[in-house]
């Protein structure tokens, strides 16, 4: 299943590390309440990190929650790169999540989104296609606070993984380290802490 996206972006980093759980505490995973989830962002942006270029765009993440986390639908909708350049981005869903920490003093996870892949073309007719490394799916590290309901993207090992001859080397290439960067609200307001997954 393949849902489009429009554009690329540049936002803050994610916040300090978390304190990290051990990989089977990161596996006992507890997200209330159980059912569908929207993740909305007034803006986030892909960032080339050789060139600092990015693309802006509001997005929409679409999930479900309960004994895990999997986004099943992505929006990116009013994308603009420099110059004035629109794009139009497939990504490919779903997108499971892992749970690498959780800091009992702020009450906040850390972890990744997994199984991202996107392709790329831009109204210059530059086409690009961003994976993980060697091309095959890649990851977006995340934050997310149960006090405020804010999931924040950053970092993670996502790639240009090709660019052809009418992206801008200003731009993008291929090669380029890119992250997805933003704040999104959480709506229902999740709660995700480590133990027994509910039943």
């Amino acid at each position: 299943m393949r849902t489009t996206m429009k554009g690329l972006l540049a936002v803050p980093a994610l916040v300090a590390c978390l304190p990290v759980l051990n990989a089977s505490a990161a596996q006992d995973l507890q997200i209330t309440p159980v059912g569908p989830v929207t993740f909305s962002a007034a803006r986030v942006s892909l960032v080339d990190a050789l060139t600092g270029s990015d693309i802006g765009c509001s997005s929409v993440l679409r999930g479900q929650a309960g004994n895990d986390l999997v986004i099943n639908g992505a929006d990116f909708n009013g994308c603009e790169g420099p110059a004035g350049i629109t794009f139009t981005i497939s990504v490919s869903v779903p997108w499971g999540f892992w749970m690498s920490s959780y800091d009992s003093t702020s009450d906040s996870v850390r972890g990744e989104f997994t199984g991202v892949k996107a392709t790329l073309h831009g109204s210059d007719e530059c086409d690009a296609t961003i994976s993980g490394p060697g091309g095959g799916a890649g990851t977006i590290d995340l934050s997310y606070s149960n006090i405020t309901g804010i999931l924040t993207l950053g970092g993670g090992d996502l790639v240009v993984n090709t660019a052809d001859a009418d992206c801008d080397p200003g731009l993008v290439n291929g090669g380029d380290a890119v992250s997805l960067q933003g704040p999104y609200n959480s709506n229902p307001k999740l709660t995700m802490r480590p133990g027994q997954p509910e039943r």
